[in-house]
This record gives C-alpha cells, structure tokens and sequence, in this order.
C-alpha cells in the first residue's frame, strides 16, 4: 500500500511540474480517491459489477462516473507471497518490478491515474467531448515505468510497447489513418483496430510534444474550454488542432517562417511518411523501428 500511494505522490508531483514549466495553469487539486485492494480476488469481487467479464484481464481503471481508480496491491502477488517473500519491503518490490510483465503492470497504474489527473486540475472536464486519441495518448506519455525500485519516475520516455505495436502497423496503415484518428472514437472500440489507434496515439502526442509543444500546449488550452456534454462534429474536431499545431513554430526552432500548412493534408505528410518507411520521427532524430 505504501509503496502504491509513494507511486501515486511521485507522478502527482511530476504531473503538475511538467505541464507548469509548458504554461498550462492548472487548478489546486481536490482529494483524489484510489480504492487499493489487498488481492485480486477482492478487486474482482468489488469491480465485477463495472467490469463484467473483463475484471479478471484488468489490474486497474479509472472510473468517468465515480472519479475514482480501484486496483488491488502489486506488491501483494499472490506467487511471491506464497514464497514466503516479506510482503511491502524493498527486496519484495524489487523482486516483483524485475519480472517480465511488472513493465505493463505499473504501466497500467501510472495511466490510469494520469487520467484521473487530468480531470482534477482542470486540465478537462469530465464528460466533456475530448477526443479519445487525446486522452490515451497522454496517459501513454505519462507511463512508461523504470523498472527500479521506484517503479516509475520519468515523463516521456520512449514507449517501447507503443512503438513495438506502432511498427506492427505501418505496414498496412492506409493513408487516411491519421484523419481516422483525429475524427472519431471508433478504432477505439473495435477489437481488430484497437491496438494500432492506441499506438498511433501515443506516437502523436510525442510527436507533438516534442517537435510543437507550443502548439500542442494552445491546443490543450482549448480543451479545458469545452463544457461537459457537448458534442465535436468531426470536422470541427480536425480543424481544432490543426489551428492550433499550424499557428505555432515547432519547438526548438527561434527563427523561420510559421508553418501554416494543414495537419491532415501536408503539415503531418513528414510524419506518415516516415512512418510509412519503417521509421517514426521523434525527439528530433529517427528511432529505428526495427531495433
């Protein structure tokens, strides 16, 4: 449990000085809930009823409706206990984060309470019509874990599962994907499209950020507008970002003229091409997608 809410403290810490520094002025933070359950088998018991038959594949979630995350305690793995492990000390915890599947599992908890963040200070409105591709991919921004002790302490480290999945994908990404993306929710929804819209959303917003974070910070400043139950027409939803990217000059860059060209159309055609030869740009240098 302790070690749960230093997890928690760290990434509200880390939250709040990230976007400060970028200019997003965000609102003094109310008491956030996270249920922390002892075992999995408690966690199933209280989630099934949100979950149904997905409680048993989640180790975590954030909750639209009650504001609150609810997990069960990742030091508490019933395996390790049963090994007679000393459960919540430093050699237990170092003992969990050193398995294979400890990357996705903190992932998943830093996530969710990104989430969760970005609802208390301000930064959106809950039920407000924020593009899916949005919310995902800041979460996916904000999770990449260290795997030390700690478990996480870094803000926009590369996403080796997102760029392994994105790499999966440009083979067969068609043209129009990120237009798909940006206009409705639905690849989100469907199983067999699912994987790759996560992906691309994270590849986006670090894109974003790290090549036009002026941009993407105006843009960020227009959701914290949008009024809960409203609707985007998909249209509107592209134009929205696209004023905001094409107005600003990308990070980094104190001279030359504004890129004023259309996101969709040749203001992002660098970016799908890379994509489309095997490689991604980001941070200002090519990732391979083959390492």
């Amino acid at each position: 449990m302790q070690w749960c809410g230093g997890l928690f403290e760290r990434l509200y810490r880390g939250f709040h000085n990230y976007w400060q520094r970028r200019g997003i002025e965000l609102e003094p933070t109310p008491p956030m809930v996270a249920l922390v359950f002892q075992d999995q088998a408690s966690f199933a018991e209280y989630s099934k009823p949100e979950l149904k038959d997905a409680v048993n594949s989640i180790i975590g979630y954030y909750s639209l409706a009650t504001n609150r995350i609810t997990m069960y305690d990742l030091t508490g793995v019933d395996e390790l206990r049963q090994a007679g492990g000393s459960r919540g000390s430093l050699r237990h915890i170092r003992q969990i984060l050193s398995r294979p599947e400890a990357e996705r599992t903190v992932a998943t908890i830093v996530h969710e309470a990104t989430h969760q963040l970005v609802f208390n200070t301000g930064m959106q409105q809950r039920f407000a019509d924020i593009p899916v591709w949005l919310n995902e991919g800041l979460a996916m921004y904000f999770e990449s874990p260290d795997n030390s002790s700690r478990g996480w302490r870094s803000i926009g480290s590369i996403n080796e599962t997102r760029l392994g999945q994105m790499q999966r994908y440009l083979g067969e990404r068609p043209d129009h994907s990120l237009v798909t993306l940006l206009n409705t929710d639905g690849r989100f929804r469907d199983a067999r499209t699912a994987e790759a819209a996560y992906a691309e959303s994270w590849s986006l917003v670090y894109h974003l950020l790290r090549t036009n974070s002026d941009g993407f910070v105006q843009y960020m400043n227009t959701m914290k507008q949008k009024p809960p139950l409203g609707q985007d027409s998909p249209g509107a939803k592209i134009a929205r970002i696209s004023r905001c990217v094409r107005r600003t000059r990308p990070s980094g860059r104190r001279n030359g003229p504004i890129d004023s060209r259309p996101l969709t159309s040749v203001g992002f055609r660098n970016w799908q091409s890379e994509s489309r030869d095997g490689k991604i740009f980001l941070c200002r240098r090519r990732y391979s997608m083959n390492r």
